[in-house]
């Protein structure tokens, strides 16, 4: 299909977000904060960082992710990070590398938007160790944990920098 990764907005058709949100609904049983009534300005911030998977040729939104941007202060300096907070695909669209498509997008959307040159995120344990596969595939390594929580992260260069992945597109899809 003709795929393409699109920022949301809130003025964006209603069609969209209530598919965005159905898909984000069944992925995680509840819905996703980005959704939930919050003032304007909170609303306007999440969706900045909101991306949709749609196939642009039956306007069907296929697959949702969410990132949270932020700047820190490391011992070697500063770096601008992201958290990687939701990412999810659609049931019917599973095991067809919509997710790695989705996460590679999202990841240039991080450095060239928001200047982050390092993601991180957290598989959710539901569902860990194909998550972790699929991160590792898109080139984020396991950073540790614990038995409750496994922390994932990727340098953001031209390439996702373990896995050599061009970030910006899979060519198979």
């Amino acid at each position: 299909p003709n795929l393409k990764v699109v920022k949301l907005a809130t003025k964006d058709p209603p069609a969209l977000l209530a598919q965005a949100k159905a898909i984000a609904l069944a992925a995680f049983g509840k819905e996703s904060v980005e959704f939930q009534l919050a003032p304007r300005s909170r609303t306007e911030l999440l969706f900045n960082c909101s991306f949709i998977l749609l196939n642009e040729a039956t306007q069907s939104v296929l697959g949702y992710g969410c990132m949270k941007p932020h700047h820190s202060i490391k011992a070697d300096g500063n770096q601008n990070e992201a958290i990687l907070h939701t990412l999810c695909v659609d049931g019917a669209h599973r095991g067809k590398g919509y997710g790695g498509y989705l996460a590679s997008e999202m990841c240039v959307a991080a450095r060239d938007e928001f200047g982050v040159n390092f993601m991180l995120l957290t598989p959710a344990k539901e569902n860990e160790a194909a998550l972790i596969r699929l991160y590792q595939r898109c080139g984020f390594s396991l950073m540790g944990g614990n038995e409750d929580v496994v922390t994932m992260g990727a340098k953001l260069s031209n390439k996702l920098e373990n896995s050599g992945t061009d970030i910006g597109g899979i060519a198979d899809l």
